[in-house]
């Protein structure tokens, strides 16, 4: 599944959004759910498409804080994620904003 976007009510929580951020699940990021444990209330997951050619760690993510999440069924087209230019992105981190 393809991360589409990250609700509202899911970036109003600073601390939901850490923990989303420090694993990174982000729009245009690839997951397989591996299992969910509904009695939990969690699912894990790991992404696919980090890259390095190996499967990454899994996530556990809080059904609730999961269904703030809204995802395409299968690896969705990369032209309907915006990417920051490099230029952009070096020039805000050299200015500090990143």
């Amino acid at each position: 599944m393809t991360i589409l976007r990250v609700t509202e009510e899911a970036e109003e929580d600073a601390r939901l959004l850490t923990f989303l951020q420090q694993h990174g699940i982000r729009p245009g990021s690839v997951f397989v759910i591996d299992e969910v444990a509904e009695h939990l209330g969690t699912m894990r997951l790991h992404r696919t498409d980090n890259g390095g050619g190996s499967m990454a760690e899994p996530v556990t993510l809080g059904l609730v804080a999961a269904a703030k999440l809204r995802v395409l069924p299968d690896r969705a087209d990369a032209s309907l994620f915006h990417r920051v230019p490099e230029r952009a992105r070096v020039a805000a981190s050299m200015a500090g904003v990143l």
